[in-house]
């Protein structure tokens, strides 16, 4: 239930930011400056609030294992896309290489406080 008021509430404000430009409330200028302050500052500290909690040092080791099976997945990845796109052009790989070692992990990844 969780997910879906997530998704809900995305859908309301993109129908809201629609409507907003629709109506000419929001120019392409305030849009450049809405992105620019949600990329360059809202996400940086809505990633740092979401560390803001504290963890039991029982659950130590088990960090530690998931940070290196991260580790070994995006080494894995790297190795991956330089071996699938090594016929690709130059402006493609890189692009193809990045997308297919990070994924879209900032898609509905506010934390609930």
């Amino acid at each position: 239930m969780v997910v879906f008021s997530k998704v809900v509430s995305i859908f309301i404000l993109v129908v809201v930011g629609y409507v907003a430009r629709k109506a000419k409330v929001m120019d392409r200028t305030l849009i450049s400056g809405l992105s620019g302050f949600i990329l360059n500052v809202a996400i940086p500290f809505t990633v740092l609030a979401s560390f803001d909690r504290s963890i039991p040092r029982s659950a130590m080791p088990d960090l530690f294992v998931v940070a290196l099976w991260a580790l070994a997945i995006h080494v894995l990845s790297i190795f991956a896309a330089r071996f699938a796109y090594a016929r690709t052009e130059d402006g493609d790989r890189k692009v193809l290489s990045y997308v297919t070692v990070f994924s879209n992990c900032g898609f509905m990844t506010v934390p609930s406080m």
